[in-house]
């Protein structure tokens, strides 16, 4: 396998058309903004090599609480924050190769620089492979159905330490 990277794209990247692209045809298309979320930022990583692009994650910075209907959490009247994972995917022919893992620690690193208490993600009962990398990254998970979907689930990685 050739040699790529991770990095963080943002729109006036000069190869962000591929990224529109790549959500288009892997993903449902890409929107700035999430309807439904208060959403205080939104980072996509991407792990590309010099002609293509082989997986992205995408995370948006919320409030904990306001996404299951309920009030911010807050201490000491400061609202907790976490990155929730929107769009995480790594092409078919790629994947057994660390691409998803390396995704997944630069998304953790960034939200412990967006002061995230937490990365949280959802993925739906089908997708095992991404089950299977989020438990042996330590994640904890919780059982959970949305819609139709009778068995999906979410999944935590705490990411504060324990004095703060």
């Amino acid at each position: 396998m050739e040699k790529y990277e991770i990095s963080e794209w943002v729109a006036d990247h000069p190869r962000w058309s591929e990224i529109v692209d790549f959500f288009d045809q892997h993903q449902s298309g890409f929107s700035e903004f999430i309807d439904g979320y208060d959403q205080r930022d939104s980072r996509v990583l991407v792990a590309h090599s010099n002609r293509v692009i082989l997986g992205v994650l995408r995370f948006i910075v919320i409030p904990i609480g306001p996404e299951d209907n309920l009030p911010a959490v807050k201490v000491n009247g400061k609202e907790l924050l976490q990155a929730k994972v929107m769009n995480f995917f790594v092409s078919p022919e790629f994947r057994r190769k660390r691409i998803g893992m390396n995704l997944q620690e630069k998304a953790i690193e960034l939200a412990r620089t967006s002061h995230c208490r937490q990365l949280a993600s959802f993925s739906y009962s089908q997708n095992r492979e991404n089950h299977a990398l989020k438990l042996r990254m330590g994640f904890t998970v919780r059982p959970e159905t949305r819609g139709s979907e009778r068995h999906g689930l979410y999944f935590l990685m705490p990411l504060a330490s324990s004095g703060e």
